[in-house]
C-alpha cells in the first residue's frame, strides 16, 4: 500500500518533469526573447512544486513501510531510487531550489546573447551568481554525506563518481594523448571538406535521412535548431537540436548523430516505467556512451562512412572532387581547434580534462570567476598549444553547462567516450556482422545489442555493472587507447 503511493506521487513528479521538459526545449528553439520572464518564473514555480511533492514529511513514513512489503525486483530497485531521491531533496531548502533556478535561466539567456559579442565582462555577474549557488548546494550535500563539495556534485550526474577516481583515470590518459597528438601533427594533414556552400535545406534532409538509418521513431520525437546542439523532451516526445553551418556539412551531421544516440536510448527505456525512477537513464556517463558509441565509434568508422560518402548529394561536389578514402580520412582529421563541440576522438579529452580542472577548483572556492580565463588560457596553450587570450567566445564562453549551473556534468563526455570504446568493442566481437551492417547504412544489430546490453535496463544498474556484464570488466581506458591507435594507425 505504502509503496503504491509512492508510486502515485512520483508520477506526479514525472509529470511535472515531462512540463519542464518541454518548456526547456521550447526555451532553447522557439520561444521569443520577450518570454524569458514569465518563463523563467514558471519554471522555478514548477521546480519548487516538484520539490515539495518530493519532500513531503509523509513520504518518509511512506519509504520505511515499503521498505518492508514484498516486492518484486524492480519496484525493490525503484524503490531504491525513490528513497535516493527523497534523501538528496530534503537536504535542499524550496527556496535554494527556486533561487538556483532562476538564476541558471537568466545566465544562459544572457550566455546565448553575451557570448556571440565576446563580453565575457557583463556576462560575469551572471556566472558569479550561479556560482554561488552551486556552491550553497553542494556544501550542504557535502557536509551531509561527508565528501567534498565537487564529490557530491559528480554523485548527482552519475552515482558513485568521484573526484578521486576522475583524477586517476585523467592522469593515466592525458600524458597518452598529448604523446598522440604531438606524433599526429607531424604528419601530412588529410585534405578539407570545407568547400561549400552546402545549403541548409539539403543537410537537414540528409540528417533526417541519416536518423532512420539509425532507427529514431519520429512519431515520438523530432530534430529542430538551437545555438548548441542538446537532446530533451521526454522519452515519449524526444527533442534533439542541431545547428548547421553553410561553410562545414559535418558539423551538424555528425552533431545530429550525436544527439540521435542519446535519443535511442531514450526512446528504448523501459516504456512500463516511465513514470518511475527506476525507469528513467542511468546517468550521463552512460547517456554520452550512448551518444558517442554512434558517433565515433560506428558514425566515424571506415565502414559507415563508405556509406556515406555514397549518400552525399551531388550537387556538393563531394564525389567529384574528393576520393572515398580522402573523404573517410577528412573524418579522421586530428587538429587542435578551439571549439570542444567540433574537436576529433583524440583531443576532445584534454578539453574536458581543461573544464574539468577548473570547475573542480572553482566549486571547492580554490579560485573564483574571475580566474576562469586566464587560467583556460594556461590550459589550452599547454594542452592544445593554443592561444585564447580575449577570446571569449570560443574559449571560456563557448559552453552552456556551467551558466545552467552544470558542474560536474562535463567529466563524463570523456568517460562516457572510454566507455563507448569498450561496448563497441564487446559488441562487434559478439556480432561482427555489426561492421557490415554499417557499411549498408544499418544500425539494427548494434540497437539490438545495446538495447539487450543496456538500454532496457533503466537504472537497475551502477555503469560499472552496466559494464562488467556487458564486456566483461568495470570501465578500462585501453578500449579507447587501442581504438585510437587503430585508427589513426599509430
Amino acid at each position: 500500500m505504502s509503496y503504491s503511493q509512492l508510486k502515485e506521487i512520483f508520477s506526479q513528479i514525472s509529470a511535472i518533469g515531462h512540463a519542464l521538459s518541454i518548456l526547456g526545449w521550447d526555451e532553447a528553439v522557439m520561444m521569443p526573447e520577450g518570454g524569458a520572464d514569465a518563463r523563467n518564473d514558471a519554471v522555478a514555480s514548477l521546480s519548487v512544486m516538484s520539490h515539495q511533492l518530493l519532500t513531503e514529511e509523509q513520504n518518509k513514513q511512506l519509504i520505511e513501510v515499503a521498505e518492508k512489503e514484498e516486492l518484486s525486483s524492480w519496484d525493490a530497485a525503484n524503490l531504491k531510487q525513490i528513497k535516493r531521491n527523497y534523501n538528496e531533496a530534503i537536504l535542499l531548502p524550496a527556496e535554494l531550489i527556486r533561487e538556483s533556478s532562476i538564476a541558471g535561466m537568466e545566465c544562459e539567456q544572457n550566455w546565448r546573447k553575451l557570448r556571440t559579442e565576446n563580453d565575457w565582462e557583463t556576462f560575469k555577474p551572471y556566472l558569479e551568481k550561479v556560482v554561488k549557488l552551486s556552491r550553497q548546494k553542494a556544501q550542504i550535500l557535502a557536509d551531509h554525506y561527508n565528501c567534498s563539495r565537487y564529490d557530491a556534485l559528480l554523485d548527482h550526474f552519475e552515482e558513485g563518481l568521484t573526484g578521486e577516481k576522475l583524477e586517476a583515470i585523467f592522469n593515466e590518459i592525458k600524458p597518452f594523448l598529448i604523446e598522440q597528438l604531438v606524433r599526429i601533427q607531424k604528419r601530412s594533414q588529410p585534405v578539407d571538406l570545407k568547400n561549400g556552400p552546402f545549403p541548409i535545406e539539403e543537410q537537414k534532409e540528409l540528417s533526417l535521412s541519416i536518423m532512420e538509418n539509425m532507427s529514431f521513431d519520429f512519431n515520438h520525437g523530432r530534430l529542430d535548431v538551437s545555438h548548441h546542439p542538446f537532446c530533451g523532451g521526454v522519452s515519449s516526445d524526444v527533442r534533439l537540436t542541431t545547428r548547421y553551418n553553410a561553410d562545414d556539412f559535418a558539423e551538424a551531421l555528425m552533431g545530429t548523430i550525436h544527439e540521435t544516440g542519446h535519443a535511442l536510448y531514450e526512446q528504448n527505456l523501459p516504456k512500463e516505467w516511465s513514470t518511475q525512477p527506476i525507469g528513467q537513464s542511468r546517468g550521463m556517463i552512460v547517456h554520452e556512451s550512448q551518444s558517442l558509441i554512434m558517433e565515433m565509434q560506428a558514425g566515424r568508422g571506415e565502414e559507415f562512412l563508405s556509406y556515406l560518402y555514397k549518400k552525399i548529394p551531388e550537387g556538393w561536389n563531394i564525389q567529384q572532387n574528393f576520393s572515398e578514402d580522402d573523404f573517410i580520412a577528412a573524418y579522421h582529421k586530428v587538429e587542435s581547434g578551439f571549439i570542444r563541440v567540433d574537436a576529433d576522438e583524440l583531443t576532445y579529452p584534454l578539453h574536458i580534462i581543461l573544464r574539468y580542472e577548473i570547475e573542480r577548483a572553482l566549486i571547492e572556492e580554490e579560485i573564483e570567476v574571475d580566474d576562469i580565463p586566464d587560467l583556460w588560457d594556461d590550459k589550452m596553450m599547454e594542452y592544445l598549444g593554443i592561444d585564447t587570450k580575449g577570446n571569449y567566445e570560443n574559449g571560456c564562453m563557448q559552453d552552456p553547462h556551467w551558466p545552467f549551473g552544470g558542474f560536474g556534468y562535463f567529466p563524463t563526455y570523456s568517460l562516457g567516450a572510454f566507455m563507448a570504446a569498450q561496448l563497441f568493442q564487446a559488441a562487434v566481437k559478439e556480432k561482427p556482422q555489426i561492421q557490415t551492417e554499417l557499411q549498408a547504412g544499418s544500425f539494427e544489430t548494434l540497437n539490438k545489442w545495446l538495447n539487450e546490453k543496456l538500454r532496457s535496463h533503466g537504472r537497475n544498474f551502477t555503469y560499472e555493472e552496466i559494464l562488467q556484464q556487458a564486456t566483461g570488466q568495470g570501465l578500462s581506458i585501453e578500449p579507447f587507447k587501442e581504438h585510437i591507435k587503430k585508427r589513426y594507425k599509430l
